[in-house]
């Protein structure tokens, strides 16, 4: 499948089955991951937390809901849930790296026939809560940037969704 069309076909997905992700599919999003392109190569100043247990999802999920308060499923119950930790810094740049680290990997995701959903509230809740921190054993200078949640779609054969695009003007 070309670039574009993946893209295309990629969309949030908020509803999954019971059906784990195979450690192959697990791989090569990871890989995906791994080749995100990131400002001055800083590799190192990133984590990724894999969490694809399902008692440690139910532990964490139920932490979620009650720190935060939420009245969903904080994964929507997918099976398998990346967080990306970064280094404390007040620089954009870790934002930006972020955002290429989870596209790549709910591209190949899509193309695998692997639903997604990027999850960004919780990282604030994470943060700012000792008890959740401390689950991740996240080193003093990193933080939850950010957290995809991944899944076999509940519905197959989604139709597309059209986006309306983002205005351009040409200088």
């Amino acid at each position: 499948m070309k670039s574009l069309e993946i893209m295309k076909k990629r969309q949030s997905i908020r509803q999954f089955s019971k059906e784990l992700i195979s450690k192959e599919h697990l791989n090569l999003i990871l890989e995906a991951a791994y080749n995100a392109p990131i400002g001055r190569a800083a590799y190192d100043q990133y984590k990724l937390y894999v969490l694809n247990e399902k008692d440690k999802l139910n532990k964490l999920s139920t932490m979620l809901i009650e720190k935060a308060q939420l009245t969903k499923h904080p994964f929507f119950e997918g099976t398998l849930v990346i967080f990306i930790a970064g280094i404390k810094t007040e620089e954009r740049l870790n934002g930006c790296d972020t955002g290429c680290i989870i596209e790549n990997m709910m591209l190949v995701a899509s193309e695998l026939n692997i639903g997604s959903c990027f999850l960004y509230r919780i990282s604030q809740t994470i943060n700012n809560n000792k008890e959740l921190k401390s689950f991740f054993n996240l080193e003093e200078n990193y933080q939850i940037m950010s957290a995809v949640t991944f899944g076999h779609p509940l519905e197959k054969n989604l139709p597309l969704k059209i986006r309306p695009g983002i205005k351009t003007k040409y200088l």
